[in-house]
């Protein structure tokens, strides 16, 4: 088995942590921790940290070039380049001149005393809607009212007309009785 350097650096490492160790405690016994572990740990912890540090830089690298893109003098693009837009969008601008004076020729109706009102007619037609519900409700009520009596004054006519129909079979057969 060969002996690297790195290997004898660690046992050199080693050895002088357990002096360390030994002059610091006075002798008393110490647990030992995995001390590779304990630096893999930490080299993870360090690539981890190098990786974020890498996002942070190109993370400041975009803030400086948006820092650069809103100097005033890229926003406000020079005369050449404005009417250059202008002509370009010069069909959207004039179908939007013509809107917009359809809606010049139209604001007379908007402004009609009829729609100014529409506010008042709102609040006088959510009163009416209520009155409306509640005389519904009451219609309704009275309704129910109505068929129940009308329902009983045809059961009572039911029964009354069934009565006279067997007080007249019975009428009937007391006068034919007689007659013989």
């Amino acid at each position: 088995m060969r002996n690297y350097p790195a290997m004898e650096e660690l046992d050199v490492l080693r050895q002088r942590l357990d002096v360390l160790e030994e002059k610091l405690l006075g002798g008393r016994p110490v647990k030992h921790l995995k001390y590779e572990e304990a630096i893999c740990r930490l080299q993870t912890s360090l690539d981890s940290l190098s990786g974020k540090r890498e996002r942070l830089r190109v993370l400041w690298r975009r803030s400086e070039d948006l820092q650069k893109a809103l100097v005033p003098d890229l926003l406000d693009p020079p005369e050449d380049a404005q009417l250059a837009i202008v002509l370009s969008e010069e069909q959207q601008l004039l179908s939007m001149a013509s809107w917009l004076q359809e809606l010049s020729s139209l604001l007379p109706v908007v402004d009609s005393p009829g729609l100014q009102a529409v506010p008042e007619f709102s609040l006088r037609m959510q009163k009416i809607s209520k009155l409306h519900l509640t005389q519904k409700e009451k219609s309704n009520v009275a309704f129910s009212e109505v068929k129940d009596t009308v329902e009983n004054y045809n059961k009572l006519m039911e029964l009354l007309s069934s009565q006279f129909v067997a007080w007249d079979g019975t009428l009937t057969h007391l006068e034919a009785a007689r007659a013989k």
